[in-house]
């Protein structure tokens, strides 16, 4: 093997190895001599065989650790429909499948698409279970999926509709349960394994259980008095149902409607103590947990799993598998070549340059180093004032928005919310009607802005509304509010803006302002703000859009200046052949296949655009009841269809008026289906116009199938062989072929310069491919 093709072969394994590197790129976020900690934990569950499935804050990341405690695979979101994007629920299936609730949202938090996605046991995404998809126009903000669950050896979830909520399965509804206004107060389903039965929580902090006849009864009830907060359920194995309570900031087990017993908090769940308030504020939350077999929570610092009456084993850190370290590994290893490779390269190609004397290489390299810096250029200095100025705007808008929604807010009814009971309360339904009113009105102004209003309860940081409404009353934080700028807020009535904040769940730019009473003190915090990510994804796509230009352009002014190149040197070896008293008709074949590049230039750069003209203008037609993306194929496709089809009696027509009347008919057919498409922009005219066209050029191609052939066939022959041409051989190449081909017939070229299509057509081949 010569040095050149060893080259190839090693820039052939280096493409590989990149786009291997590129599809684990996620890999790369992980530390392989490292393990993982556990404190962005956000969900955790147990599976059927001890493993567990950990989610992050962020909901894009899932482990399964293996019994050893080991993770033993990584599931990384992706933005696209092969994936995940937002985990908001998860379950495990008897067989080790798992079961993902995907969710995505705008930057001012409406739905987008909710799914159900199934993996199988190794992580690999088996089949979309469930799709639902929202319209732009649509002012939805909460999920109607709300939780997955088993039911008789099936995967089911709770669905909220119209008129209540349904569990669903892929079979389609299995029970339907009118409620009303179903989506705005219930907060969690669950299913109990040993009977079938439902069981639904309120953001009041009511619990109901399903009964024999389909009704339901209150089973638990929150204290008012105290500040309990019911906020997740599940039943064991057994049939027994326990809840989470962000409130006193431990898990219960249901006794009766007015009593629960503790089974585990921070004292742990061995012989679990009540909390004091001074030990709630310093106390973690459990948000959600796993009731199988065994106990599975997260406190957001660990990972919690143990059996219910003993001490459960708490685990802040998880090594990788000796397995996934190796993939790990390599997937470093191979960045690391990857890297070393393109450096290697670069330095091969400025030295090659440099040494090279052939004046196309110095120009070809010139314009993409032009063309690299002009990029960059514009990367560092257009693209980045454009997205200092879209921030300022953006942080314009959220500071004037919450300054005036937090006037808009009653500071004395939000001042009197006192407990969850109060969700159902004049005052709180006062205060969520006006900001409804507000951001979920399709405003165009603030259409991408979310909100969120906070306030101190018993010195905790609470939530007691959001866009989503999700939460209820009073929905409270772990975070500390001594020292905070919440404080900061309520104590000076100052605004508070963020600008590009990140965090697990995403960038954000948000203000803060106070919430007043009619005494002027402030009792609350209006945030709003928006996600940056699809701000974000349009400095990306501009990004790309500009590389993508830039290259275009590169290739196509090399193109062109490489045809003049061959175009001068064909002037040179000319001017050589005439001193030398050559004959004066004697043309060389590189001076006259720039007229085969310039008719080719010139003739399909328009084509790039018609697609979008035909498009827009089959939006506001309506042909027949045809789909628009119909209608635009059936008129892109109507020349090539009516060439072809007109090229079957192209040689009767040629033996019948003769070759040069078959031209000018051809000619007058072409002309005529041009002016038609252009005089007359329906999609009708396009489509009838688009087939004469193919009819003008169709009827005396087979002339020219003849010339090709060197006239060894009959008429149909050639009429066949053009239909060969004008769908597998690049019809509209070979036109320009011919008609430079027609131009030379008539002129004496000499021998060693004849025009040659061996040679012409795989340059323009090449061409079109760029």
């Amino acid at each position: 093997m010569n040095m050149k093709k060893r080259w190839k072969a090693g820039i052939l394994l280096l493409l590989v190895l990149m786009t291997v590197v590129w599809w684990n790129r996620k890999l790369l976020e992980i530390n392989p001599f490292h393990p993982v900690m556990a404190d962005t934990v956000y969900r955790v569950i147990t599976c059927e065989d001890q493993s567990l499935l950990v989610a992050d804050k962020s909901g894009n990341r899932i482990y399964r650790i293996n019994q050893d405690r080991q993770i033993e695979f990584v599931l990384n979101g992706t933005r696209s429909q092969n994936g995940f994007y937002d985990a908001k629920q998860m379950y495990s299936g008897e067989d080790g499948s798992i079961y993902l609730l995907d969710v995505r949202r705008t930057g001012s938090r409406k739905m987008e698409q909710e799914r159900i996605l199934k993996y199988d046991r190794n992580g690999k995404m088996v089949q979309v279970v469930s799709d639902i998809r929202y319209d732009e126009n649509e002012r939805v903000y909460k999920n109607a999926i709300n939780r997955i669950d088993g039911l008789d050896g099936k995967i089911v979830w709770f669905q909220f509709s119209g008129d209540g909520f349904s569990i669903m399965s892929q079979d389609g509804e299995l029970r339907h349960f009118p409620y009303e206004e179903a989506e705005q107060y219930l907060v969690d389903f669950a299913i109990n394994p040993a009977t079938g039965f439902c069981a639904y929580l309120t953001k009041s902090g009511e619990i109901y259980e399903e009964q024999e006849n389909g009704s339901f009864r209150k089973v638990y009830s929150a204290d008012d008095n105290k500040l309990q907060i019911p906020w997740y359920i599940d039943y064991s194995l057994d049939g027994k149902l326990y809840f989470a309570d962000i409130g006193t900031r431990g898990i219960y087990r249901v006794e009766n409607e007015t009593d629960a017993v503790l089974v585990m908090n921070t004292t742990g769940s061995a012989a679990p103590q009540e909390l004091s308030e001074d030990e709630l504020r310093e106390s973690p939350i459990y948000y959600n947990f796993d009731m199988g077999d065994r106990l599975a929570t997260t406190d957001t610092y660990g990972v919690i799993v143990g059996d219910l009456g003993a001490e459960a084993e708490y685990l802040t850190e998880f090594p990788l598998t000796g397995a996934l370290k190796m993939q790990v590994c390599a997937v470093w290893a191979g960045a690391a070549i990857c890297v070393l490779g393109c450096v290697v390269l670069f330095i091969y190609g400025i030295y090659r340059v440099f040494r090279s004397k052939d004046q196309f290489i110095h120009i070809v390299a010139g314009m993409l180093a032009g063309t690299a810096i002009l990029t960059a250029l514009f990367t560092m200095i257009v693209l980045k004032d454009w997205t200092a100025r879209m921030t300022e705007e953006i942080t314009g808008r959220t500071t004037s928005v919450s300054g005036l929604a937090a006037q808009l807010i009653p500071g004395d009814k939000l001042e009197r919310i006192h407990s969850i009971q109060d969700y159902e309360g004049e005052d709180y339904q006062t205060i969520r009607s006006i900001a409804r009113s507000i951001f979920a009105s399709g405003n165009m102004q603030i259409n991408d802005l979310y909100c969120v209003i906070y306030r101190i309860q018993d010195g905790m940081i609470t939530s007691t509304y959001s866009i989503e409404d999700y939460v209820g009353a009073i929905y409270p934080y772990d975070w500390p509010f001594e020292g905070s700028d919440e404080q900061h807020i309520l104590e000076t009535n100052e605004q508070m803006t963020y600008m590009g904040l990140s965090s697990s769940e995403g960038s954000f730019i948000f203000t803060n302002s106070p919430i007043l009473n009619s005494n002027g003190e402030a009792v609350g915090i209006m945030e709003v703000g928006t996600d940056l990510y699809n701000f974000q994804q349009d400095n990306w796509k501009m990004v790309r859009e500009v590389m993508t230009s830039a290259a275009v352009l590169a290739v196509t002014m090399i193109l062109i200046v490489s045809e003049l190149l061959i175009f001068g040197q064909g002037q040179e070896k000319r001017r050589a052949a005439l001193a030398a008293g050559g004959d004066k008709t004697c043309i060389p074949a590189s001076m006259l296949r720039i007229q085969v590049f310039l008719i080719f230039f010139v003739t399909n750069i328009p084509k790039a655009f018609l697609p979008i003209y035909i498009m827009k203008q089959a939006e506001t037609e309506s042909v027949f009841g045809l789909s628009p993306a119909f209608l635009v194929s059936i008129a892109l496709s109507a020349e090539v269809l009516f060439g072809a089809l007109t090229s079957f009696g192209g040689s009767a027509v040629l033996r019948s008026i003769g070759r040069r009347k078959t031209a000018l008919f051809g000619s007058i057919l072409f002309v005529a289906g041009l002016c038609m498409r252009a005089v007359v922009p329906t999609i009708t005219s396009f489509i009838i116009g688009n087939g004469v066209m193919g009819a003008g050029w169709g009827i005396p191609s087979s002339d020219h199938s003849g010339h090709d052939r060197g006239e060894r066939s009959g008429g149909k022959e050639r009429g066949i062989y053009r239909i060969y041409g004008g769908i597998l051989e690049w019809s509209e190449l070979r036109r320009c072929i011919r008609r430079v081909s027609d131009q030379l017939d008539e002129l004496p070229v000499c021998s060693h310069d004849r025009w040659n299509h061996e040679h012409t057509v795989p340059f323009i081949q090449r061409t079109v491919y760029f």
